[in-house]
C-alpha cells in the first residue's frame, strides 16, 4: 500500500511532538496507534479538501456516461476514484451529483483535488499536517488541553504558511493590456 510508511511516520512526527513515543504501525496496541488509525485520513481529507492545493490538482477527460441523468443537464460523466473536489470544469455549467458530474456539454475535463498518497507530499504540507495531527491527538493523549490549544495555533501558522508556499507554484502573470492607460493617448 502506497503511502502506508510516510503515514505513520507523520503520525509518529505528531506524536514525538506530544512528547510520546514513536509507533511502528497503526495496529500496535498503544494509544498513539489508535489515534493514528482512527483519526489520520479524515484529518488528512479535510486539509486536502481545505485549498486548492497545486500539488493535489489534477486534469482529466471524464468518461461520459451512457444514461442520460434525470436533472436539468442532458449528459452524465463518471468522476475519478481519487475525486475530492471540482476546482475547474470546461463548460460554464456543471453540477457534482454524488460521483457524477452532470452537464449539457458532450465532453467534459476537470481540474479536480485528488487525494495523493503521503509519500508524494511537499514538505510544507506535511509538516503543517504533522502539527495538525499533534493537534488532534494532544487531549485525548495528554489531558493537558493547553498543549492541544498551542499546537492548535502552530498549526494555523504552518497550514497558513503551507498555502503561500503552495500558491507561489503558479507562474507570475504579467500585465499586458493597459486600457485605462492607452484611451488616454
Amino acid at each position: 500500500m502506497a503511502g502506508l510508511i510516510a503515514r505513520v511516520q507523520l503520525c509518529s512526527n505528531a506524536l514525538l511532538l506530544l512528547g510520546d513515543r514513536p509507533i511502528a504501525s497503526l495496529t500496535d496496541e498503544t494509544t498513539g496507534s489508535t489515534l493514528s488509525a482512527n483519526l489520520f485520513e479524515n484529518t488528512y481529507l479535510a486539509m486536502l479538501q481545505n485549498h486548492r492545493w497545486r500539488f493535489a490538482v489534477k486534469t482529466q477527460e471524464l468518461p461520459r456516461l451512457s444514461a442520460e441523468p434525470k436533472t436539468r443537464y442532458r449528459y452524465a460523466f463518471q468522476l475519478p476514484a481519487d475525486f475530492l473536489y471540482a476546482t475547474k470544469g470546461d463548460s460554464r455549467t456543471y453540477e457534482v451529483y454524488g460521483n457524477e458530474i452532470h452537464c449539457n456539454a458532450q465532453s467534459f475535463q476537470l481540474d479536480y483535488v485528488r487525494r495523493v498518497d503521503e509519500d508524494l507530499l511537499p514538505a510544507y504540507f506535511a509538516k503543517a499536517l504533522e502539527y495538525n495531527l499533534a493537534f488532534q491527538f494532544s487531549v485525548p493523549l495528554t489531558g493537558d488541553m493547553d498543549k492541544g490549544l498551542y499546537y492548535q495555533k502552530v498549526y494555523i501558522d504552518a497550514i497558513r504558511k503551507a498555502k503561500m508556499a503552495d500558491s507561489s507554484q503558479y507562474p507570475e502573470v504579467g500585465v499586458h493590456d493597459q486600457p485605462y492607460v492607452n484611451i488616454r493617448y
